[in-house]
């Protein structure tokens, strides 16, 4: 037979009983479905140079797909050796998934879909192909096992409801469109070390998945994550942004780290009983009920924050003690800011008399900006802005910073690069020997050397974040990564 070629394997079961298992090797699945010989024995089938012919558009061949069991009814698994793109589908039409329209059942005006999908397919392998198309895998509930090695882009709802994966690595996907896994109640492990946008509702109701891995994700988008219990530690290196609702309802979570996190969306960990610590060394935006009815919270730490939308930390009722850090350039906007800080509900239904209130300023020479403003509850009128608390804290500690280390930097005349740094940098400006100080967020000092000019300064064991590199009277501001 010259465009086929069958793989035969023997498997003996007790003494008596021989299975035969053929794999059936074919240019194409037009080519399958004439093929003359037992069918009843392919259990997997190989197509080598094309997915799909040019009719897909008007639906020939992708319904051919889809009941492959009523041609081969023992098959199982699919391998496409093409590197050609598999085509984004439907709601009504995609490869190994399909929708029927269907009335409402009680006569209202709408129409419902009724979700069928290739019952038979178990694994499926394609080492050449790049692009995986939306819908292509949708509701294919018994696909337990997937290999694409060279894809890097994977289409929405592409495996929407396969719960039956457990465990999925794409090493070189990059982009992951917005629900590809949703609903795939049975993953448990989730690696994609080259994604950095993780699409809205990507794993939203992957309520077994525990391990996620993505180390070059810059951006969480919403809801990606939603109901997701089984998580009880993420770890971000280089997430800036979280999308609204995105770890909403993980109950599990304990433990979290997004170093250089800027922005935290609205409702981003509400609903996170699980947490009792949180520290966010980056944040400058909290969004609305971002950590509402976190119930068991009870420190929080945002030394850059700058704004706190309504509602934030509602029914966050354990809370103790509570940070806002000097994350501001100048002390008349941290006056402003106070009144979006502690107006707008943002602890409503919390007691805040139980709660130890840290906060931090910078204190130029004007003597009616210092940070005397804040330790009147009861707000006093300092010439520029009136302050109306309308909370009572436990206590309220003020962090003072003797400079104004932003102005600093930008009037600085030295150069660091690369900025962001990974394992060393150099300093450029700088002519004989000088010492360098790199300080944390508060203060710290965690290296000092003395280096010669285009030195390099090896802070490699540094933790990802934000420092500040003092030399020659001079301070740089540099993001760690």
């Amino acid at each position: 037979m010259k465009n086929k070629l069958f793989i035969i394997a023997v498997l003996f079961c007790g003494c008596n009983l021989t299975v035969f298992a053929e794999t059936l090797i074919v240019r194409t699945i037009t080519e399958a479905l004439n093929y003359s010989g037992n069918k009843n024995r392919v259990t997997k089938l190989v197509i080598t140079d094309s997915i799909v012919g040019n009719d897909y558009s008007v639906g020939s061949e992708w319904r051919e797909f889809r009941t492959l069991d009523e041609t081969f009814p023992n098959i199982e698994a699919m391998e496409i050796l093409t590197d050609q793109d598999i085509p984004d589908g439907t709601i009504e039409r995609s490869l190994f998934c399909w929708s029927e329209r269907v009335p409402d059942p009680f006569g209202a005006p709408f129409i419902h879909f009724i979700h069928h999908s290739a019952k038979w397919l178990k694994y499926f392998s394609a080492p050449n192909v790049r692009y995986i198309g939306s819908r292509t895998f949708a509701h294919c509930e018994n696909l337990i096992d997937v290999n694409f090695p060279l894809a890097t882009t994977i289409g929405e709802f592409a495996f929407q409801r396969c719960i039956g994966l457990t465990s999925i690595n794409f090493p070189l996907v990059t982009t992951m469109e917005n629900f590809a896994f949703h609903d795939c109640s049975g993953l448990i492990s989730a690696d994609f070390p080259l994604v950095e946008t993780i699409g809205h509702s990507a794993f939203w109701n992957c309520r077994n998945l525990s391990s996620v891995n993505f180390p070059s994700a810059k951006t969480i988008e919403s809801m990606a994550f939603t109901n997701c219990v089984s998580l009880v530690t993420v770890d971000f290196p280089l997430v800036e942004t979280i999308g609204f609702d995105a770890f909403n309802g993980c109950f599990n979570l304990v433990s979290v780290n997004f170093p250089l996190l800027q922005t935290i969306g609205s409702g981003a960990f509400a609903s996170c009983t699980g947490l009792i610590s949180v520290d966010f060394p980056s944040v400058r935006t909290i969004g609305h009920s971002a950590f509402s009815t976190c119930l068991n919270l009870i420190s929080a730490n945002f030394p850059l924050v700058q704004t706190i939308e309504n509602f934030a930390f509602y029914r966050c009722n354990s809370l103790a003690s509570i940070s806002f850090g000097t994350g501001f350039t100048e002390p008349t906007e941290i006056i402003f800011r106070a009144r979006v800080f502690l107006h707008d509900n943002v602890f409503s239904t919390v007691r805040t008399q139980n709660i130890d209130l840290t906060l931090g300023e910078y204190v130029l020479p004007k003597p009616n900006l210092s940070a005397r403003i804040w330790q009147n509850t009861n707000g006093i009128n300092d010439g520029t802005s009136h302050l109306d608390f309308d909370y009572v804290w436990r206590s309220i500690t003020i962090k003072e910073v003797s400079a104004n280390i932003e102005e600093t930097v930008k009037n600085c005349t030295v150069n660091i690069y690369p900025n962001p740094v990974f394992e060393n940098f150099t300093i450029s400006g700088i002519t004989e020997n000088a010492l360098v100080k790199i300080t944390d967020l508060n203060g710290r000092i965690v290296l000092q050397q003395t280096i010669a000019p285009n030195e390099q300064v090896l802070v490699g064991h540094l933790s990802a974040g934000i420092y500040f590199v003092r030399v020659n009277e001079e301070t740089v501001k540099i993001v760690k990564r």
